[in-house]
Protein backbone atom coordinates (compact mmCIF):
# COMPACT_ATOMS: atom_id res chain seq x y z
CA UNK A 1 0.00 0.00 0.00
CA UNK A 2 1.15 3.47 -0.85
CA UNK A 3 1.73 5.82 2.28
CA UNK A 4 0.41 9.35 1.58
CA UNK A 5 2.36 11.83 3.53
CA UNK A 6 2.17 15.70 4.43
CA UNK A 7 4.13 17.66 1.97
CA UNK A 8 7.76 18.35 3.23
CA UNK A 9 8.38 22.04 3.83
CA UNK A 10 11.63 24.04 4.27
CA UNK A 11 12.97 27.29 6.00
CA UNK A 12 11.91 29.22 2.87
CA UNK A 13 8.11 28.20 3.35
CA UNK A 14 7.51 30.42 6.41
CA UNK A 15 8.84 33.20 4.74
CA UNK A 16 5.54 32.15 2.18
CA UNK A 17 2.46 33.29 1.59
CA UNK A 18 0.42 33.66 5.34
CA UNK A 19 2.92 32.60 7.51
CA UNK A 20 5.71 35.37 6.38
CA UNK A 21 3.18 37.66 8.80
CA UNK A 22 3.18 34.54 12.04
CA UNK A 23 7.16 33.88 11.39
CA UNK A 24 8.33 37.96 11.21
CA UNK A 25 5.97 38.62 14.63
CA UNK A 26 7.08 35.12 16.28
CA UNK A 27 10.77 36.24 15.48
CA UNK A 28 10.05 39.78 17.48
CA UNK A 29 8.86 38.37 20.34
CA UNK A 30 11.92 35.51 20.68
CA UNK A 31 14.49 38.04 19.79
CA UNK A 32 13.26 40.72 22.80
CA UNK A 33 13.19 37.86 24.62
CA UNK A 34 16.42 36.32 24.70
CA UNK A 35 18.13 39.77 24.52
CA UNK A 36 16.48 41.34 27.58
CA UNK A 37 17.26 37.83 29.28
CA UNK A 38 21.02 37.24 28.29
CA UNK A 39 21.75 41.39 28.80
CA UNK A 40 19.77 41.28 32.77
CA UNK A 41 21.80 37.74 33.39
CA UNK A 42 24.92 39.61 32.05
CA UNK A 43 24.45 42.87 33.94
CA UNK A 44 23.68 41.26 37.24
CA UNK A 45 27.08 42.83 38.52
CA UNK A 46 26.46 46.73 38.27
CA UNK A 47 23.33 46.13 40.69
CA UNK A 48 24.04 47.27 43.79
CA UNK A 49 24.39 45.25 46.95
CA UNK A 50 26.55 42.12 47.08
CA UNK A 51 27.08 40.29 43.73
CA UNK A 52 26.83 36.84 44.85
CA UNK A 53 23.46 37.60 46.80
CA UNK A 54 22.05 39.36 43.64
CA UNK A 55 22.99 36.64 40.99
CA UNK A 56 21.13 33.68 43.51
CA UNK A 57 18.43 36.19 43.43
CA UNK A 58 18.14 36.74 39.94
CA UNK A 59 18.60 33.20 39.13
CA UNK A 60 16.02 31.64 41.89
CA UNK A 61 13.62 34.38 40.01
CA UNK A 62 13.26 31.35 37.36
CA UNK A 63 11.31 29.09 39.60
CA UNK A 64 8.31 31.18 40.26
CA UNK A 65 8.51 32.01 36.88
CA UNK A 66 8.27 28.43 35.66
CA UNK A 67 5.54 27.41 37.78
CA UNK A 68 3.61 30.72 36.78
CA UNK A 69 3.80 29.41 33.12
CA UNK A 70 3.24 25.44 34.21
CA UNK A 71 0.10 26.70 36.09
CA UNK A 72 -1.71 29.51 33.58
CA UNK A 73 -0.40 28.50 30.18
CA UNK A 74 -3.45 26.61 30.03
CA UNK A 75 -5.91 28.85 31.35
CA UNK A 76 -4.74 32.09 30.21
CA UNK A 77 -3.74 31.48 26.95
CA UNK A 78 -0.54 31.44 25.45
CA UNK A 79 -0.65 34.78 23.32
CA UNK A 80 -2.13 36.38 26.80
CA UNK A 81 1.31 35.58 28.18
CA UNK A 82 3.63 36.86 25.48
CA UNK A 83 1.70 40.08 25.41
CA UNK A 84 1.71 40.48 29.42
CA UNK A 85 5.06 39.44 30.14
CA UNK A 86 6.76 41.59 27.00
CA UNK A 87 4.59 44.47 28.09
CA UNK A 88 5.64 43.81 31.72
CA UNK A 89 9.53 43.63 30.51
CA UNK A 90 9.14 46.60 28.48
CA UNK A 91 7.69 48.61 30.83
CA UNK A 92 10.32 47.76 33.86
CA UNK A 93 13.22 48.11 30.86
CA UNK A 94 12.19 51.42 30.01
CA UNK A 95 11.63 52.42 33.99
CA UNK A 96 15.02 51.78 34.12
CA UNK A 97 16.36 53.63 32.08
CA UNK A 98 15.60 56.22 33.99
CA UNK A 99 15.21 55.61 37.19
CA UNK A 100 18.20 57.67 38.87
CA UNK A 101 20.85 55.60 40.49
CA UNK A 102 20.48 56.12 43.91
CA UNK A 103 17.63 54.34 43.97
CA UNK A 104 18.98 51.17 44.38
CA UNK A 105 16.13 49.00 45.98
CA UNK A 106 13.80 50.57 42.74
CA UNK A 107 16.21 49.29 40.13
CA UNK A 108 16.71 45.91 41.78
CA UNK A 109 13.06 45.45 42.11
CA UNK A 110 12.64 46.60 38.45
CA UNK A 111 15.37 44.66 37.65
CA UNK A 112 14.15 41.25 39.32
CA UNK A 113 10.38 41.85 37.45
CA UNK A 114 11.97 42.11 34.05
CA UNK A 115 14.01 38.92 34.59
CA UNK A 116 10.41 37.48 35.70
CA UNK A 117 8.92 38.68 32.55
CA UNK A 118 12.22 37.58 30.15
CA UNK A 119 11.48 33.78 31.63
CA UNK A 120 7.86 33.92 31.68
CA UNK A 121 8.17 35.18 27.64
CA UNK A 122 11.41 33.27 26.35
CA UNK A 123 9.91 30.04 27.47
CA UNK A 124 5.82 30.49 26.81
CA UNK A 125 7.63 31.64 23.20
CA UNK A 126 8.66 27.53 22.38
CA UNK A 127 4.87 26.47 22.90
CA UNK A 128 3.18 28.83 20.67
CA UNK A 129 5.30 28.32 17.92
CA UNK A 130 5.33 25.35 17.90
CA UNK A 131 1.39 25.33 17.63
CA UNK A 132 1.42 28.18 15.44
CA UNK A 133 2.67 26.48 12.57
CA UNK A 134 1.38 22.48 11.11
CA UNK A 135 3.02 19.71 11.83
CA UNK A 136 5.18 19.59 8.24
CA UNK A 137 6.42 23.06 9.12
CA UNK A 138 6.96 23.14 13.23
CA UNK A 139 10.40 22.30 13.97
CA UNK A 140 11.86 24.01 11.18
CA UNK A 141 9.93 27.44 12.79
CA UNK A 142 11.45 26.56 16.80
CA UNK A 143 14.60 25.52 14.62
CA UNK A 144 14.54 28.88 13.23
CA UNK A 145 13.11 31.25 15.88
CA UNK A 146 15.61 30.20 18.16
CA UNK A 147 18.63 30.09 15.96
CA UNK A 148 18.46 33.19 14.87
CA UNK A 149 17.15 34.97 18.25
CA UNK A 150 20.30 33.22 19.85
CA UNK A 151 22.54 34.68 16.99
CA UNK A 152 21.07 38.47 17.71
CA UNK A 153 21.75 37.88 21.47
CA UNK A 154 25.34 37.41 21.00
CA UNK A 155 25.02 41.47 20.71
CA UNK A 156 23.59 41.30 24.43
CA UNK A 157 26.68 41.56 26.05
CA UNK A 158 27.34 45.15 24.11
CA UNK A 159 24.36 46.70 24.89
CA UNK A 160 25.41 48.09 28.39
CA UNK A 161 28.35 49.89 26.39
CA UNK A 162 25.38 51.74 24.61
CA UNK A 163 25.16 53.78 27.96
CA UNK A 164 28.16 56.14 27.21
CA UNK A 165 26.53 57.96 24.41
CA UNK A 166 23.60 58.53 26.04
CA UNK A 167 23.20 56.92 29.95
CA UNK A 168 19.16 55.40 28.86
CA UNK A 169 19.56 54.34 25.76
CA UNK A 170 20.95 50.81 26.98
CA UNK A 171 17.46 50.04 28.55
CA UNK A 172 15.58 51.76 25.57
CA UNK A 173 16.76 49.48 23.50
CA UNK A 174 15.65 46.64 25.11
CA UNK A 175 12.55 48.12 26.32
CA UNK A 176 11.24 49.57 23.17
CA UNK A 177 11.20 46.02 21.03
CA UNK A 178 9.48 44.42 24.03
CA UNK A 179 6.70 47.03 23.89
CA UNK A 180 6.48 46.48 20.43
CA UNK A 181 6.39 42.80 19.91
CA UNK A 182 3.59 42.95 22.55
CA UNK A 183 1.18 44.76 20.27
CA UNK A 184 2.39 42.61 17.30
CA UNK A 185 1.20 39.30 19.23
CA UNK A 186 -2.15 40.63 19.09
CA UNK A 187 -2.23 39.48 15.09
CA UNK A 188 -1.94 36.38 16.34
CA UNK A 189 -4.21 33.69 16.62
CA UNK A 190 -4.29 31.54 19.95
CA UNK A 191 -4.05 28.44 19.73
CA UNK A 192 -4.94 27.53 23.38
CA UNK A 193 -7.55 24.64 23.35
CA UNK A 194 -7.30 24.20 19.05
CA UNK A 195 -6.53 21.24 17.13
CA UNK A 196 -2.80 21.49 15.52
CA UNK A 197 -2.55 22.14 11.96
CA UNK A 198 -0.92 19.32 10.20
CA UNK A 199 -0.26 20.75 6.62
CA UNK A 200 -0.11 24.14 5.48
CA UNK A 201 -2.63 25.58 4.33
CA UNK A 202 -5.15 23.93 6.44
CA UNK A 203 -6.29 26.94 8.85
CA UNK A 204 -7.10 28.30 5.15
CA UNK A 205 -9.65 25.84 4.19
CA UNK A 206 -10.67 25.89 7.40
CA UNK A 207 -11.66 29.25 7.32
CA UNK A 208 -13.55 29.02 4.05
CA UNK A 209 -15.23 26.18 5.95
CA UNK A 210 -16.28 22.69 3.94
CA UNK A 211 -15.32 20.35 2.00
CA UNK A 212 -11.91 21.51 1.05
CA UNK A 213 -10.70 21.03 4.18
CA UNK A 214 -6.77 19.56 3.41
CA UNK A 215 -7.44 16.53 5.79
CA UNK A 216 -10.48 15.59 4.66
CA UNK A 217 -8.90 15.61 1.36
CA UNK A 218 -5.95 13.39 2.18
CA UNK A 219 -8.34 11.03 4.01
CA UNK A 220 -10.46 10.41 0.70
CA UNK A 221 -7.31 10.05 -1.30
CA UNK A 222 -6.22 7.58 1.10
CA UNK A 223 -9.53 5.99 1.13
CA UNK A 224 -9.58 6.12 -2.48
CA UNK A 225 -6.19 4.26 -3.03
CA UNK A 226 -7.74 1.24 -0.30
CA UNK A 227 -10.51 0.91 -2.73
CA UNK A 228 -8.22 0.32 -5.87
CA UNK A 229 -5.75 -2.46 -3.93
CA UNK A 230 -8.83 -3.99 -2.71
CA UNK A 231 -10.66 -3.92 -6.20
CA UNK A 232 -7.27 -5.36 -7.60
CA UNK A 233 -6.85 -8.09 -4.75
CA UNK A 234 -9.80 -9.39 -5.84
CA UNK A 235 -9.29 -9.69 -9.30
Amino acid sequence: MRLIFPPRLTVLDMFRGSYLITTLISLTFWISSVMAFYALALNVANLAGDMFINYAVSSLIDIPAILFIYLLIDRIGRRRIIMSSQTLLGACLVALAFVPKDQSTSILLLYLVGRFSATCSLNTAWFYTAELFPTNLRAQACATCSLVSRVVGISASFVGRLSSYWEPLSMLVLGLPALASAALTYRLQETMGKELKEMAGEEEQDEEGGEGDVRLKLMAELEAERQREAKAAEV
